[in-house]
């Protein structure tokens, strides 16, 4: 068994704002479980063939850029263009149709100057994972033991922590948790928390890329395609004579996506005018993202159980952890309270 003052679960924004505001205090031996790769994890960027792909292509009002600046985010900011290829009902489909009149927070502002961090967000937030004052591991806990403050990661590494700090989504953090004296509830809770999730398809393309930007796109069958052309608006993100398509279909537990994400996808960026021909695509990805946009309140319990977590050394942070549709300005300041929280009631920390 290994000592660490604090277990960070979750490498987004919540977190890195999170670990970034410890290390300037002089904390160390943080120990991060990154969840870019599980399900809830919503930033990360893979590299192929000259192409970065981004698991989810967050793009951020400029007037929210000098903010991200200050929390050590560099940004690149360009007027981004769109055009709606098909009308419908297109943000309570991203919603699927379960919140009247409410956005998810990940969806973009239309029209304006639009900011991503230069090279991708998922390179801005290994940078702050990655500080010096903290190491981190791809295994999730299996049990967290609250009462010992002990918990067992997937590899058999038993961490006893000082302090956890989670941006992982709630309802699957509810399932590794074990208290003899509200371990019901927890199942309870966890049972109640309904959410949207999320589908990205990345195509590569060879070829001119189309003028628009932002490509928003109404389907059949209460589906919807929200287009990024991402090179158009980052051109370091795919190589000469190519272009990067990216788009967000949501889905829920009643409506799963259909098995043939890619074919699908091409099809829908060729009706919107973004595709041609099939053989032109060089390389592509799939990301799922569950858990993206919180929907069920839990009623009661949520609070009852987030002040007991706290009670214990417990935190939660983002979107995932506080089980709110949070802007991604919101998210970063969660993080940065939580730092406030924790080096104000737990002075025995490590620095």
């Amino acid at each position: 068994m290994e000592s660490r003052p604090l277990l960070v679960l979750g490498s987004d924004l919540a977190a890195a704002s999170f670990v970034r505001s410890m290390c300037s205090q002089g904390y160390r031996g943080i120990l991060i479980v990154d969840s870019s790769l599980e399900p809830g994890g919503y930033l990360g960027t893979q590299h192929s063939v000259g192409f970065r792909f981004e698991k989810l292509p967050l793009l951020i009002p400029e007037r929210f850029s000098g903010f991200f600046e200050k929390h050590g985010f560099q940004m690149l900011c360009k007027e981004v263009s769109f055009t709606i290829a098909k009308e419908g009902d297109h943000v309570s489909k991203t919603m699927c149709w379960r919140s009247s009149g409410e956005k998810p927070w990940w969806y973009p502002e239309l029209g304006g100057r639009l900011c991503i961090p230069r090279g991708g967000w998922g390179r801005a937030i290994k940078s702050m994972l990655a500080s010096g004052c903290s190491e981190y591991t791809y295994y999730t806990p299996r049990k967290i033991d609250i009462a010992r403050r002990i918990a067992v990661l997937r590899n058999g590494r038993v961490i006893r922590y000082g302090v956890l700090v989670s941006s992982y989504p709630l309802p699957l953090l509810l399932e590794s948790l074990y208290d003899e004296k509200i371990s019901g509830k927890f199942m309870e809770l966890a049972a109640s928390l309904d959410h949207v999730d999320l589908m990205g398809i990345a195509l590569g393309i060879r070829g001119d890329a189309p003028k628009w930007d932002i490509v928003i796109h109404g389907t059949r069958a209460s589906r919807t395609h929200t287009f990024y052309i991402l090179s158009n608006i980052d051109p370091s993100s795919a190589p000469p004579n190519h272009y990067l398509v990216e788009s967000l279909m949501s889905y829920c537990k009643g409506n799963p996506p259909p098995t043939d994400q890619v074919s699908r996808a091409f099809a829908e960026a060729r009706w919107a005018k973004l595709a041609s021909n099939k053989e032109d695509v060089v390389s592509e990805r799939v990301y799922t993202i569950p858990y993206i946009t919180p929907l069920g309140s839990g009623g009661g319990f949520l609070e009852e159980v987030r002040a007991y977590l706290a009670s214990n050394g417990i935190y939660l942070v983002g979107v995932g952890g506080l089980w709110r549709n949070m802007s991604p300005w919101e998210q970063v300041e969660s993080g940065v309270k939580a730092a406030e929280e924790v080096s104000r009631t737990h002075i025995t920390t490590d620095r």
